[in-house]
């Protein structure tokens, strides 16, 4: 069973694809019951696809933005 949808802010996204983001970076904010939740990264790395458009309605659970993770003292391979 799904919880209360909710509606991304009309606003232009905090990231953008293929932008190095930090965790506990603000990405974007939700709407929901007239309150407007900032989102913030659980790790840092690279934004891969954002998943969803502006105004449309996500559930509890649902991913809005794919991050490739990045690894501290790994090289980037060429």
């Amino acid at each position: 069973m799904r919880s209360q949808t909710i509606k991304v802010k009309h606003a232009p996204p905090s990231c953008k694809e293929k932008q190095i983001v930090k965790e506990g970076k603000v990405l974007c904010y939700i709407e929901q019951l007239g309150c407007e939740i900032p989102i913030a990264s659980d790790v840092s790395g690279e934004v891969i696809k954002i998943l969803r458009e502006d105004g449309d309605s996500i559930g509890y659970g649902d991913a809005f933005i794919a991050i490739l993770p990045s690894f501290p003292g790994i090289k980037k391979l060429q």
